[in-house]
């Protein structure tokens, strides 16, 4: 506000603060840990909340927002290309081992491209994911561990599982692995996509494509 006496008034003002200094000082350390408090509680809240999504998302088997199962692959390329969908993955369900040492670990055995293996919490910490047109499969280290192989780029590793009612005996080179994690319910051995269709072929089996061959699993979805 501009006065004609505005250097008066500035004087008086710097004078009163002078005269009140510890007040004044106090009243801004006040201030300031006002701020800092208030900080330090939305901090720990924000925190917390997403500690608790991050721990349903890895309970639930992933942090993708929305799962669509049992699709054709004319339908998943519909999905697909959806103005909704901002991002999304596939995954192709091959089969499970059942037999020991698997009889009491759930595992799942199948191809994940990127999109889906990150939101499944299947990132290799060491090595990467397999290549098309390759043996080669990542898994995470409690599989490794039942299977008595240690975590070691380039080792082989034979697994026998069901493929819809028929048994398979099928060797792969480890690519890459992750940590386990317990709280995760399914094991995953990821393989090339090439690597799934070479197997359907060899037990016989054409997946009509609405068996569960075929998950299109979206990151962000809006309805």
């Amino acid at each position: 506000m501009k006065v004609s006496n505005g250097s008066c008034i500035r004087r008086l003002s710097i004078r009163a603060l002078l005269a009140n200094r510890t007040r004044n000082i106090v009243a801004v350390l006040a201030i300031a840990l006002t701020a800092v408090l208030f900080t330090s509680l939305f901090t720990i809240a924000i925190s917390i909340n997403e500690g608790i999504q991050q721990n349903n998302f890895r309970q639930a088997g992933g942090c993708s927002h929305g799962t669509f199962k049992y699709l054709t692959e004319e339908q998943c390329a519909e999905l697909q290309g959806d103005s909704l969908i901002q991002a999304y993955g596939i995954r192709r369900f091959l089969g499970m081992p059942i037999e020991i040492p698997f009889n009491k670990s759930h595992v799942e055995i199948g191809y994940s491209d990127a999109n889906e293996a990150h939101w499944s919490y299947c990132d290799p910490v060491e090595g990467r994911l397999p290549q098309e047109g390759s043996n080669e499969a990542a898994t995470d280290t409690h599989v490794l561990e039942l299977l008595g192989v240690e975590p070691k780029i380039g080792a082989e590793f034979t697994v026998t599982f069901d493929v819809d009612g028929h048994e398979t005996t099928q060797t792969f080179t480890l690519c890459g692995w992750w940590e386990y994690d317990e709280a995760i319910v399914a094991n995953h051995i990821l393989v090339p996509e090439s690597r799934v269709d070479a197997v359907l072929a060899e037990v016989g089996v054409t997946p009509p494509g609405n068996d569960g061959t075929l998950h299109c699993v979206c990151r962000r979805l809006s309805i």
